[in-house]
């Protein structure tokens, strides 16, 4: 029994060396096969390629008509008539509405009965006036009289003058009336669609509050705000790419054509307005939420390499670089920027291939 237990240990034992003997060969095989290049397997490995690199900003807004004509009232009164409806298409020189103007054109009827009676008053006053003069003329030896005659015409002429003005205030306002009857009949100084500002078809217009408006759908715009590092990157004239989160399949083009020099008020941090025109789109319209992606810089045929490559040390960049079967530390000289890809001006030339470690 004893020596049957120390047969069993023995050969524990010599499994167990087998074993080891064998886990160290396979270990020892594995590193005669391993390269012995020194380089690590690991790393990613890129090469510097020459394309075209931008730097974009992205911003958001809503879509808006860019010419939209308020309509105004030429004058308190009455609507006779309503020619438009509301959302209706409308051509310019278009009849909109019609004026009660009968209570205008009784005012007009007086006023010129006003002036001729001041013309003839004028030319009644003349006439009087050469009439005494040719009898006093007959006694200016007398001082007394000559002193008479000459304050009567001072009198006379300040009262012919007083008179002038008087007709001149008259002719006017006539001339004012006339031009608001002429207006009486409201014609459309554009075209577009016709939009009533609160109450459609109002019994009653004031020039004081605009009746409606009328919009060009043909045009419109991205009013989009950015904030205070962004402004100064952005331009007038910049190209832009428009995409509508309600038309998925939609990309419009876009220009930059106003960047507002204030900020908008009650902004903290500040934000400033930027507007955006689109190009026409039959599916596109006011109140629609867009995302626009305007390209601040743009450089043709770039040596580029992956911003993540890039390091930077003491103020100075350098990349990776893999030569002669060795990784090597080299210094560059970056231009344009963007979140994915760097130009180098200096450093690396195309084909290179640069290590991310």
């Amino acid at each position: 029994m004893k020596k049957k237990s120390t047969w069993i240990i023995v050969l524990l034992l010599v499994l167990i060396a087998l074993f080891t003997y064998l886990l160290y060969s396979m270990n020892r095989n594995a590193g005669q096969s391993a390269p012995s290049d020194g380089l690590d397997r690991n790393v990613i490995r890129l090469e510097a390629t020459k394309e075209t690199i931008a730097n974009t900003i992205e911003v958001k807004g809503k879509s808006s008509y860019a010419d939209e004509t308020p309509v105004y009232a030429p004058f308190a009164a009455e609507v006779k008539e309503w020619n438009v409806q509301e959302g209706s298409q409308v051509e310019k020189g278009q009849v909109l509405f019609k004026l009660e103007d009968s209570a205008l054109r009784d005012s007009i009827e007086l006023a010129k009965a006003n002036v001729r009676k001041q013309e003839l008053d004028l030319k009644l006053g003349a006439l009087r006036d050469r009439v005494e003069q040719d009898a006093a003329d007959a006694k200016w030896g007398d001082p007394t009289v000559a002193f008479e005659q000459y304050a009567g015409e001072e009198q006379k002429a300040a009262e012919a003058e007083l008179g002038g003005v008087q007709l001149d205030i008259a002719r006017k306002e006539l001339e004012l009336n006339e031009e608001k009857l002429a207006k009486a009949q409201y014609i459309a100084p554009v075209g577009g669609i016709f939009l009533f500002s609160e109450t459609k078809e109002p019994k009653m217009v004031d020039p004081a509050a605009a009746i409606g408006k009328i919009v060009d759908t043909t045009k419109l715009e991205l009013i989009a705000t950015v904030g205070e590092y962004e402004v100064f990157r952005i331009k007038e004239g910049m190209e832009a790419v428009i995409k509508a989160e309600a038309l998925k399949r939609t990309e419009l083009k876009g220009v930059v054509e106003h960047v507002s020099k204030f900020a908008k008020t009650g902004t903290d941090p500040a934000q400033f307005e930027v507007v955006i025109s689109l190009e026409a789109d039959p599916e596109l319209i006011a109140g629609l939420t867009l995302t626009g992606t305007i390209q601040t810089d743009k450089k043709d045929e770039a040596i580029v390499v992956p911003t993540l490559a890039v390091m930077q040390e003491n103020g100075d960049y350098f990349v990776y670089v893999e030569r002669n079967g060795a990784i090597e530390k080299q210094p560059v000289e970056i231009g344009l920027e963007t979140p994915d890809k760097t130009e180098i001006l200096n450093g690396v030339s195309v084909g290179d291939v640069v290590v991310l470690q």
